[in-house]
């Protein structure tokens, strides 16, 4: 066994030390004040949806899931073309995305909530609104929230990537004829989101 797996098995074990200490804290601590956990209310019907508890919260779940699998593709799909927009070497196309970047990342996301379910969604076209309106707007307004406001960080680790890779790169790829679409999509960005993954890990 190497130290490197000694170590890791000891502070696995302390781990399981420590969460059984506090289960049998909490349990005592239970018991000395004539409190009963009662499991069986998530057999219970539930007012909030046509099934129990247990499903209720399973559907909590889902949804939750849901809107987030959305918000991540929003933000992947936006952010990068933001991140590549602010090395744009049209001035305006720059500023804006830098604009776009500077205001989404220093407003707090709540506040973008109440903006795009109070303020966005009833400033929309009747149709639109209306389908909306039909549809759960409270859950599409949260899509775009969470989509827009993380779309900003993607943006500045997409730009930090691509400024990251070497010259050379692109260089080689110009001497090849390849267009510049082509150099972005399959050169440039394959190479960027590569050492770009890690840092979306920690950050959210």
């Amino acid at each position: 066994m190497t130290r490197n797996t000694a170590v890791q098995t000891l502070s696995g074990l302390i781990v399981i030390l420590a969460f059984g200490l506090a289960a049998v804290q909490i349990r005592q601590g239970l018991q000395a004040q004539n409190i009963v956990l009662d499991w069986g209310i998530f057999r219970q019907p539930s007012s909030l949806t046509q099934g129990t508890y247990a499903t209720t919260i399973l559907l909590g779940l889902l949804t939750t899931i849901k809107l987030a699998a959305l918000g991540l593709g929003l933000a992947l799909t936006l952010g990068t073309a933001v991140g590549l927009g602010r090395l744009s070497v049209n001035p305006v196309v720059s500023r804006l995305c830098a604009a776009y970047v500077g205001l989404f990342r220093n407003t707090p996301l709540l506040v973008q909530f109440f903006f795009w379910n109070f303020a966005a969604i009833p400033l929309l076209p009747a149709g639109p609104r209306e389908w909306l309106y039909a549809h759960k707007p409270e859950q599409w307004a949260t899509v775009a929230a969470l989509g827009v406001y993380t779309a900003a960080f993607v943006a500045e680790t997409v730009r930090a990537g691509i400024q990251g890779l070497p010259a050379g790169q692109t260089e080689a790829a110009r001497s090849l004829g390849m267009p510049e679409h082509l150099i972005t999509r399959r050169i440039i960005l394959p190479q960027a989101f590569r050492s770009v993954l890690p840092p979306w890990a920690v950050r959210r």
